[in-house]
């Protein structure tokens, strides 16, 4: 799906990726996720009426959207227009209904195109409606989102303002693999107890994280360029349109991919050759919001989400739902940001993970000073490290350790609860008005989640 704005105004706009199933298997795997690893025998039963679970799915996607996009750009005076595309040419009309585009198309799927062409083609005749309105109405848009239908938001992602860069696309942060006793001290951190929730340490995407295989067979910095999360991105209009030569150089694109590392063709290495080499724009990408506390796959609605909490001076969450995170220079990396180094090192934590480049190019010995400023002078820092640094670009260090605690941990907001709950609530309403599938339950100690609920009830009617 696709959203646009005109000329003075802003605008979001998604697609939905191509899907290699049978309308049965769509509906069957777009509403049970709790049953997607099991193939079902016998399909009937399971809908009221033909692909009536989708189109559920799709309404609950769509309340998301509308909340937290396009209901809060509008209010702070932004125009939004609308354009659909989708391979779900069985429920279009119920997506049009939902969306009320400026125009729309609804195709069915071409079975033996690669999935990674399919969603990039589904990106180019999108953005092609929006470039087409924007001509023959005579008024260009300011920004294009792209995103696909089925991105869960928990709080606001606003507009205003991200006009200052070419590029935005959202944190991509990766759990730390801690040891059992460090995993204690983060949980601790959470201010949860043994069993009841898991709480993690963050640091940046990299490419041998997402596809393992990778690991020792690709250089440092490509490791760092090349993890990017391909749900939702936001940018100029003329840079949003070029998405569309993934699927027309498809080929071309792999065979580069393969001379830097054996990439699967996988839609984050895609993006990661068409941003890094095609557009070159790898040092002017700007990240907001947080996969993971910000918004989430609507499929997994059910682990709830989390929030972000930190080790070190001025713990607490940072408020607001604008541009996320404090990210710094090694020039900024001073002595109050060895603070964070001492409690990575408290950890047990390997830090080289933050630093897409351990050996600076040039830059002086002022630059490695402020390096080995940052590193807090230890002597069991790596060589390393004390030769010069480069912070990665998303999910960066700051001058605290980033952890993400369950929505149900004390340190997180009551809000925070409160979004939890209303989601299940809209999720429930979608899954029990639309099918015969029994509905599954939010992930949580059942007694604790009664009793959040009870609290939100009583906090409801205190405010009324």
């Amino acid at each position: 799906m696709c959203a646009p704005s005109a000329h003075g105004r802003l605008l979001p706009c998604s697609p939905t990726g191509g899907l290699r199933l049978s309308p049965p298997q769509v509906v069957w795997k777009a509403n049970a996720p709790h049953l997607w690893r099991q193939s079902p025998k016998n399909m009937s039963g399971i809908d009221i009426r033909p692909h009536s679970t989708l189109a559920g799915f799709a309404a609950f996607g769509h309340s998301s959207l509308y909340q937290h996009v396009i209901a809060p750009n509008r209010a702070a005076g932004l125009a939004i227009d609308i354009f659909l595309h989708s391979w779900h040419g069985e429920i279009g009309q119920h997506l049009d209904a939902m969306y009320s585009p400026v125009s729309s198309k609804h195709e069915e799927v071409k079975r033996n195109l690669h999935p990674v062409r399919s969603q990039h083609l589904s990106m180019r005749t999108v953005l092609d409606l929006a470039a087409a309105h924007a001509r023959h109405s005579g008024k260009p848009y300011d920004l294009t989102m792209m995103a696909r239908y089925d991105v869960l938001f928990f709080r606001p992602l606003l507009f205003r303002g991200l006009n200052v860069a070419p590029l935005w696309l959202p944190h991509w942060c990766h759990r730390y693999p801690l040891t059992a006793q460090s995993g204690m001290l983060v949980r601790a951190a959470c201010g949860n107890w043994p069993a009841h929730g898991e709480g993690y340490l963050v640091h940046p995407a990299v490419a041998s994280g997402v596809h393992p295989p990778l690991k020792g067979k690709i250089s440092r910095e490509a490791d760092f360029d090349y993890a990017y999360l391909d749900w939702w991105f936001i940018a100029r209009p003329d840079i949003a349109h070029t998405w569309g030569e993934i699927y027309d150089e498809f080929d071309v694109y792999q065979k580069a991919l393969q001379r830097i590392a054996p990439f699967p063709a996988w839609g984050h290495f895609f993006w990661g050759h068409h941003i890094n080499k095609r557009l070159k724009l790898k040092n002017e990408v700007r990240y907001l919001l947080y996969e993971g506390r910000d918004f989430r796959l609507a499929r997994h609605w059910h682990l709830g989400t989390h929030c972000m909490h930190f080790l070190g001076p001025g713990s607490g969450e940072k408020g607001g739902g604008g541009v996320g995170g404090s990210a710094i220079s090694t020039a900024d990396l001073t002595s109050d940001s060895s603070d964070a180094i001492a409690a990575l090192s408290r950890l047990g934590v390997d830090r080289r993970v933050f630093f897409r480049r351990t050996q600076r190019r040039g830059g002086g010995r002022r630059a490695n000073a402020a390096a080995a400023a940052a590193a807090g002078g230890q002597e069991n820092v790596s060589a390393g490290l004390r030769s010069g640094m480069q912070l990665a670009r998303q999910c960066p260090l700051d001058t605290r350790v980033r952890l993400y605690c369950p929505w149900l941990s004390p340190v997180c907001p009551s809000r925070l609860r409160a979004a939890v709950l209303d989601i299940e609530e809209a999720a429930r309403t979608a899954l029990i008005s639309t099918s015969k599938l029994p509905p599954w339950p939010l992930f949580g100690d059942a007694q604790e989640l009664d009793d959040v609920r009870t609290e939100a009830k009583l906090a409801s009617r205190n405010t009324a």
